[in-house]
């Protein structure tokens, strides 16, 4: 493996499809820094704009739920003034039957319809096949899933943020806000709590990514026209716009196959990206990700692939673990060196859930615990990996009626790779094997050098831990405020948070991730408790937050029929399952 990473090393800059160049990049560290400059934006662009995306909600309010202007009618006033606005799509085999689901409900086809009635461009994307099977699978796997929009082929934006109402959010994740959308089916009245970024870039790179989407658009047209593609009226590539004299270079890195990217073959360069800007590390990783799914460290035992355990392939966390290795073997155990990752404390699913618990608390094969032994092995002490590696999540709390107080976590969609705050990779694409090996979903990332990356950590953990953290020791002094929060925690409500008080029980059952993500409170602390004021907002996403995964990993081993399987097994067990002593009461 350490020879595949090498590999990796020497080849994934001069591989790109897209060389890097001069460039200025601003970062946003949220919806609601995001969709405002998109807003301001889309009034200064005069020749085109183009959008690709995952998913477009029609009446996402740009400037926040207390203005009115919806992305809807931003692009009507662009049209008005003249703009073209082209919107690339994704279109699923199951978007209108999956339209009812929480997490599916594109309704992907009325937004077409309704984007085309104000005058814009639309392209359905539904992959084209160049392969046999590929002509008979259809579009449920795999996506489309880049988000990005080129304003005049000369200024992008490149994000994880979909045009979506749950992702107006703010920085600070203020509870209740006016200026967040409300939703009548969550316990708080509001979507989830929704932190993200993204990247305003200009430069030779915004053309860059106009090239990608024209492309695509003009492939798919070529090969796999749907009813509802503009066709005829496709975007136009113009002229590169180099940057002279940007402080920063940008270059655009893809994961994806022809089948939904218009590339020669399979491309995995954010993944390569990833592996060799982590070993060149020289002071920090930051790491801010929705997943942590990534190949296990040691040796596959004959029986694993048998058993309930994570088979990702990615080498992400092997980088990770080699990087601190080496910290390790050449005595560099003071912190001068660490890696930081935050996840979020939920992924929408158990069977996702557990895969990032694997990869982080695995005995024998997660991260923490490899570190663990072989420090203890080279005769340092049992804490000592606080001081090189720390793996948090987000939270907070909030005062409510009668003076009790409830415990909310935040949603992280990030993601954002951030090295010695000298180079960031920013973009779509997610820490699991269907955004990286480039077998799976179209992903665009861009790769940051220069001082976009320092800029870009500084407004993060601004939020996160704005009382502070000393940058030449990242992972202890940002552990040590989030083990300060736990404390708190457990002395306000010692029967959700002590451990010795759960006896031996983890706070969160697996049954409950869905409701632990989707914006419902945590059970509400007693009136005559007194509200924690945390530092900020992270917490260690320690070994006892979950429970086991069990049955639901086995069956994830089932790739096609898992899900249909897990739901109705779900169901059925849901009838006997006694609840268990921490679970969250809707």
């Amino acid at each position: 493996m350490l020879l595949t990473l090498l590999a990796v090393l020497a080849i994934s800059v001069s591989a790109s499809l897209y060389p890097s160049s001069p460039c200025t990049a601003t970062p946003y560290a949220c919806g609601l820094e995001y969709m405002p400059a998109l807003s301001s934006s889309m009034e200064q662009a005069t020749t085109d704009i183009i959008f690709t995306g995952w998913k477009f909600d029609l009446d996402t309010p740009l400037l926040g739920a207390d203005k009115n202007l919806t992305f809807l009618g931003a692009v009507e006033k662009a049209i008005a003034r003249g703009v073209r606005v082209y919107v690339l799509m994704w279109k699923n085999t199951i978007s209108g039957p999956a339209d009812n689901w929480k997490i599916m409900a594109f309704h992907a086809e009325a937004v077409a319809e309704s984007l085309k009635r104000a005058g814009a461009h639309v392209l359905m994307d539904k992959g084209h096949p160049h392969r046999l099977l590929e002509r008979v699978q259809p579009t449920l796997r795999w996506c489309q899933h880049i988000k990005a929009v080129v304003l005049d082929q000369r200024r992008v934006f490149v994000t994880g943020i979909d045009i979506a109402k749950e992702r107006v959010d703010s920085c600070d994740h203020k509870w209740p806000d006016a200026r967040r959308v409300k939703d009548a089916g969550s316990e708080t009245g509001f979507h989830e709590f929704w932190q993200d970024s993204a990247v305003l870039a200009e430069g030779q790179v915004a053309y860059d990514v106009a090239h990608v989407s024209v492309r695509r658009w003009e492939a798919s047209c070529r090969l796999a026209p749907d009813t509802l593609s503009d066709c005829s009226n496709m975007p136009v590539l113009r002229h590169a716009t180099p940057m002279e004299g940007g402080k920063q270079r940008c270059g655009v890195r893809l994961s994806g196959t022809p089948f939904l990217l218009d590339v020669p073959s399979t491309v995995h360069e954010i993944e390569d990206e990833y592996v060799s800007a982590i070993l060149q590390a020289n002071r920090t990783v930051f790491i801010e990700n929705l997943y942590l799914s990534s190949e296990l460290l040691g040796e596959e035992g004959k029986l694993e692939k048998f058993l309930p355990i994570s088979n990702s392939k990615n080498g992400v966390l092997r980088a990770i673990w080699s990087r601190l290795k080496r910290a390790v073997d050449n005595g560099q155990v003071d912190g001068s060196f660490s890696v930081v990752i935050v996840l979020p404390a939920a992924t929408e699913e158990a069977f996702t859930q557990s895969i990032t618990a694997e990869s982080v608390w695995s005995k024998k094969r997660g991260l923490i615990p490899t570190l663990q032994h072989y420090l203890n092995v080279k005769g340092y002490g049992k804490d000592t990996w606080k001081s090189l590696l720390r793996v948090l999540c987000l939270a907070k709390t909030y005062r409510m009626e009668n003076n009790a107080w409830n415990f909310m976590t935040i949603y992280i969609h990030a993601k954002v790779l951030i090295v010695d705050s000298k180079v960031a990779v920013v973009g779509s694409a997610n820490l699991n094997d269907r955004s990286l090996l480039g077998t799976g979903d179209s992903e665009l990332n861009l790769r940051i050098d220069g001082d976009f990356a320092s800029s870009l950590q500084r407004r993060l953990l601004g939020y996160h831990a704005p009382s502070g953290y000393d940058d030449d020791r990242l992972a202890a002094s940002l552990g040590e405020t989030a083990d300060e929060n736990w404390r708190r925690l457990e002395t306000a409500w010692p029967s959700m948070f002590s451990a010795s008080q759960r006896a031996g029980l983890p706070v969160f059952s697996f049954k409950d991730v869905a409701k632990v993500t989707f914006g419902m409170f945590v059970p509400r602390a007693p009136a005559t408790d007194a509200l924690p004021l945390l530092d900020g907002m992270f917490i260690p996403w320690q070994e006892d937050l979950w429970g086991n995964a069990t049955w639901e990993r086995a069956v994830d081993k089932l790739p096609w029929i898992g899900p249909a399987i897990r739901s109705f097994v779900t169901k059925i067990d849901a009838r006997n399952r006694k609840a268990a002593a921490w679970q969250i009461y809707v």
